[in-house]
C-alpha cells in the first residue's frame, strides 16, 4: 500500500482531475486500504497564499485530500457577472498540481451537499474566519460522525480583496497607473 502511494503521489494534474463516478471508485479503494478522507471546496478563482495553507493543512488532517470546485456556472450565481476570471478547467489544473491534492472534482450546484451526501469524507476542511456551524455541509458530516476543521485565515488575504486591488489598479482615466500593493506571504 505504501508503494501505491508514492505511486499515486507522482501523478499529472490531468490524472488527478475526476468526474464524481471516477472519485467514488478511487475513494472506495483507498478506503478499502485504511485511508481516511479530507474534502474541501470553494471557487478558487485566484489561487493564493490562503488557499495553499488552507490546502496543506486540510491534507495534513488525513491521507487523501479531495478538492470540489464550483463550476463556471456555479461560480456567476454565486458571485456575479465577471466572475470567475479563470475558467474551471484551468482552476482544477492548478490545484491539482498541488502536491498535497490528491482528487480535483467540479460540481455544478450552489452547495457540496450532493458530493458530501456520496463521499462521506471523514473531515470537511473550510478556510476562513467561519465558525464550525456556519461551514456549508457541517450538518450533513457531523450527521454521520465525521469532523468540521476551520483552517486558519491570512489576514487581508481573500479572492476578493485581490480582484479589487487589481481592478483598482487599473490605469486613471489621466493614464497614469496607481501603485498597486499585493500581499504576498
Amino acid at each position: 500500500s505504501e508503494l501505491g502511494r508514492r505511486i499515486h503521489k507522482k501523478r499529472s494534474h490531468r490524472q488527478k482531475c475526476v468526474d464524481l463516478h471516477g472519485l467514488m471508485h478511487a475513494i472506495l479503494d483507498r478506503r478499502a486500504a485504511g485511508e481516511s478522507v479530507v474534502f474541501t471546496n470553494g471557487c478558487f478563482d485566484l489561487l493564493h497564499a490562503g488557499h495553499v495553507r488552507c490546502l496543506e493543512e486540510a491534507a495534513g488532517l488525513g491521507d487523501v485530500l479531495i478538492v470540489a470546485i464550483n463550476s463556471d456556472g456555479s461560480v456567476r450565481r454565486l458571485k456575479g457577472a465577471g466572475r470567475p476570471l479563470v475558467e474551471q478547467d484551468r482552476r482544477a489544473a492548478m490545484l491539482a498540481g498541488l502536491e498535497c491534492v490528491d482528487y480535483v472534482v467540479v460540481f455544478d450546484e450552489a452547495t457540496p451537499h450532493r458530493l458530501l451526501q456520496t463521499l462521506r469524507p471523514d473531515v470537511l476542511v473550510k478556510g476562513g474566519t467561519y465558525g464550525t456551524e456556519e461551514v456549508v455541509g457541517a450538518e450533513i458530516v457531523l450527521g454521520y460522525g465525521g469532523r468540521v476543521h476551520v483552517t486558519s485565515a491570512i489576514d487581508g488575504l481573500s479572492t476578493t480583496e485581490l480582484v479589487r486591488t487589481i481592478r483598482d489598479a487599473a490605469p486613471r482615466s489621466d493614464g497614469t497607473a496607481p501603485s498597486m500593493k499585493l500581499l504576498v506571504t
